[in-house]
């Protein structure tokens, strides 16, 4: 009944949010997150009025895990710096605990060693996206929390 009720509660988030930025944690990733041993996913929320929102993923690989970030309205052109950061969204650290590729035009696919799915699941980390330049203001964000 309470995943039922879990999953109802998702698409109706879903629905609500279609073609808008989601920047909480999505109820259908937070479940399937509890259930899996070997992938994670999350939504990518714009920050500070960027409109870059999408979706991220984390999954065991050999000797270490694939990560793959999707962002909608990256500004043509950009290579934005992207990393997992051992935090949360609500305030996302500007320090990187693993770096990941770039995003460039859109997209990130990194392969990161020595780490797991399972170590992940024991912990609070987010997948942070910064503006280039200087000033390395976080433009997305992807809560893995469970």
């Amino acid at each position: 009944m309470k995943i039922r009720a879990l999953l109802i509660l998702g698409v109706l988030t879903l629905a609500a949010c279609h073609g808008r930025p989601v920047s909480q944690i999505n109820p259908l990733h937070a479940a399937h997150n509890a259930m899996t041993d070997h992938l994670l996913t999350a939504n990518m929320g714009a920050l500070q009025h960027s409109r870059q929102w999408g979706s991220a993923s984390i999954g065991d690989g050999k000797h270490g895990v694939d990560v793959a970030v999707t962002l909608d309205n990256e500004p043509e052109g950009a290579s934005e710096r992207a990393f997992i950061a051992k935090s949360n969204c609500s305030k996302p650290s500007s320090q990187a605990w693993k770096p990941l590729s770039p995003v460039r035009s859109g997209k990130s696919q990194t392969h990161v060693p020595g780490v797991t799915v399972g170590e992940m699941k024991k912990g609070r980390y987010a997948i942070v996206v910064q503006q280039p330049g200087t000033s390395g203001r976080a433009v997305s964000c992807g809560d893995f929390e469970l």
